[in-house]
């Protein structure tokens, strides 16, 4: 493909599949290695050679969902991977992947936004993955002789299962009060734990539209890529039957979110303008912000369309909404949004 070409999703499902394939061979051939059947140099260069192009497959896969958001690539090889009856190999050396990251590579992905990207990942292969994940990840930090920092950032990582919880049960204030420490968490953060944002802007998403799930039980206005990923889930919460007074409540999580969003976009603002070595990472390697920008841009709009549009004003939209267009403005310049 030339580089000059855009790509379109063709392309992105062809390298998938491709990668898919690759992947396989090197899956199926795992039972010679652990066997030591073959030749000694395959012993010493396979799980090397296994890793990389599983590397590969995982972040072509991230990419698609962070940066393209084209999300039939994505569930098509979403469903491959765990329900192919010759693909489901790859996904439990994914999985592997996943703890041996935790292990090998600590120094590189402990930060914060990297922890959120691996239990992102993890909840790809379900909630026994997820939990297992997070028991390793807390095990690994409570055992570090000086780990009081990642501590502080593991509570991070609690405060937002227990967000998630709170989905199944649907109790309002607890919700509210869980999702006040997260976006206190995050503003006492260091904004330079935060250069794999596309996994912070994941989970602004996806509480952004559970809340306007809650918020708009008649009709709301959403990404394609939103309802894709996260509607059949979200929609197993019904919201016809919350009372109001929880429903005004959720609408003061979404102006809170909104709000919080903003104070985030308004400090990687000024990291981008004070410090010359501050970028995002992805994949191990740094790549522009205005990669982010149809991204973190729907977000704003999306949540400041749906609580705009409600019957009866809501209370703090004022606020939500003139913050939203001074960070727009401020972020525009360095093409973060």
């Amino acid at each position: 493909m030339k580089l000059h070409k855009l790509p379109h999703s063709s392309d992105c499902s062809r390298v998938i599949k491709d990668l898919l394939r690759v992947n396989l061979v090197f899956c199926d051939l795992t039972v010679l290695y652990y066997r030591r059947i073959m030749t000694e140099q395959f012993q010493e260069s396979f799980l090397r050679t296994r890793r990389y192009w599983l590397e590969r497959l995982l972040r072509e896969l991230i990419y698609i969902s962070s940066f393209e958001q084209d999300t039939s690539v994505l569930i098509n090889a979403q469903t491959e991977l765990f329900c192919g009856s010759q693909i489901v190999v790859i996904a439990s050396c994914l999985e592997g992947l996943l703890f041996h990251r935790l292990g090998k590579e600590w120094d590189q992905r402990s930060e914060l936004s990297s922890l959120l990207e691996q239990i992102q990942l993890s909840q790809s292969f379900g909630l026994y993955v997820e939990r297992r994940l997070f028991r390793a990840l807390s095990h690994k930090v409570y055992s570090l002789t000086d780990g009081g920092f990642m501590k502080r950032q593991l509570q991070v990582v609690q405060v937002l299962r227990l967000l998630e919880g709170d989905i199944n049960i649907q109790n309002a204030p607890t919700f509210q009060s869980n999702l006040e420490a997260f976006l206190t968490s995050l503003d006492r953060a260091e904004i330079r734990y935060l250069t794999s944002f596309h996994a912070v802007t994941a989970v602004f998403e996806f509480f952004t539209l559970y809340l306007i799930f809650l918020t708009c039980p008649r009709a709301f206005v959403v990404p394609q890529s939103w309802a894709d990923m996260h509607l059949l889930w979200v929609a197993a919460h019904p919201s016809a039957i919350l009372p109001e007074w929880k429903r005004y409540i959720y609408q003061q999580c979404l102006v809170q979110l909104v709000v919080g969003f903003c104070r985030i976009l308004s400090r990687l603002n000024e990291a981008f303008n004070n410090d010359p070595d501050f970028g995002f990472c992805f994949g191990g390697r740094r790549y522009s912000p205005w990669i982010l920008q149809r991204r973190n841009a729907e977000l704003l709009a999306i949540a400041i369309i749906n609580l705009g549009s409600t019957n009866t004003p809501v209370r703090g939209f004022a606020d939500a909404w003139m913050r939203a267009r001074e960070v727009c403005y401020q972020l525009r310049r360095i093409k973060l949004i």
